[in-house]
C-alpha cells in the first residue's frame, strides 16, 4: 500500500493550501490517483492536459505510481493553450 499526499495548484475551486491523503496498492498507476482524487471533487479533469509532478520529478498518468512518492502534484494546465 502507497500513501501519498496530492496538491493540486492553479485550479480556481481548490485551495493550494488543501492536501488529500490518498492510498492505493503499489500496482495502481497515477491515473487511479486522479480518479479518486476526481470523486473526492466531483470535478473531471483532462488527463491531456494535466502536468502531475511526484517528489519534484514528472510522472504521466499511465505510469504506476512510484513507492517513493510521498507527495503528489497536480497541474491543470490552461486550456487552448
Amino acid at each position: 500500500m502507497i500513501c501519498v499526499d496530492v496538491r493540486i495548484i492553479g485550479l480556481r475551486r481548490v485551495s493550494e493550501k488543501e492536501l488529500y491523503k490518498i492510498c492505493v496498492e503499489s500496482y495502481n498507476t497515477v491515473s487511479d490517483v486522479i480518479k479518486i482524487i476526481e470523486s473526492k471533487l466531483g470535478y473531471r479533469f483532462n488527463l491531456d492536459e494535466i502536468m502531475i509532478v511526484c517528489n519534484d520529478k514528472q510522472v504521466y498518468v499511465e505510469e504506476t505510481l512510484p513507492s517513493s512518492c510521498e507527495n503528489l502534484v497536480i497541474f491543470p494546465l490552461a486550456l487552448g493553450g
